[in-house]
């Protein structure tokens, strides 16, 4: 079956802000499960050159599930505001600890605070999961030793997003 018949709950985001050439999200998850089932996932940020301190938020990150192109399941786990700094040195594998660590492989909530139980399982078939971490830069990163917003270009509290690429799964 494919996801054409599945409601879409958003689209995938790409990798932006300061860090989306810096860094890399890698995930790791089972490559079948059952229909319904909640799947353990394992997010790890690779740092690939040394940068800026960035925020961490879990308000903005999450685990999608995706069909041909489209987002048809997302963690349903209740994302605190929870900010948590990282700093970019080169070669450092970080967990992405604002990552939700399972997601169920069901269709999308139903809105804010939604029941997850409620949520349909997905059809059999094949699928991906992508994770998202959400970030923002760091004020004290315009200190003496850190960029200036203006030269930066990051002023405010503008937020963005490491993508990681979609690792397959089968859900039967």
């Amino acid at each position: 079956m494919t996801g054409q018949g599945l409601p879409s709950c958003g689209d995938v985001p790409s990798s932006s802000g300061p860090a989306a050439n810096l860094a890399k999200l890698s995930l790791k998850a089972p490559e079948t499960a059952a229909s319904g089932a909640t799947v353990p996932v394992t997010v790890t940020v690779q740092v690939l050159s040394d940068g800026i301190r960035i925020i961490t938020t879990a308000a903005a990150s999450d685990v999608l599930i995706v069909q041909d192109g489209r987002v048809v399941g997302r963690s349903a786990a209740l994302r605190p505001h929870l900010a948590v700094p990282m700093q970019l040195r080169r070669g450092a594998d970080r967990p992405a600890q604002v990552v939700p660590d399972t997601v169920r492989l069901a269709g999308c909530p139903a809105g804010s605070g939604a029941d997850d139980a409620k949520r349909p399982a997905l059809p059999t078939g094949r699928y991906s999961l992508v994770a998202v971490l959400g970030y923002g830069t760091d004020s004290l990163n315009n200190a003496v030793d850190g960029p200036t917003a203006s030269s930066s270009g990051m002023a405010g509290q503008r937020g963005f997003t490491l993508v990681s690429d979609p690792v397959p799964v089968t859900v039967s």
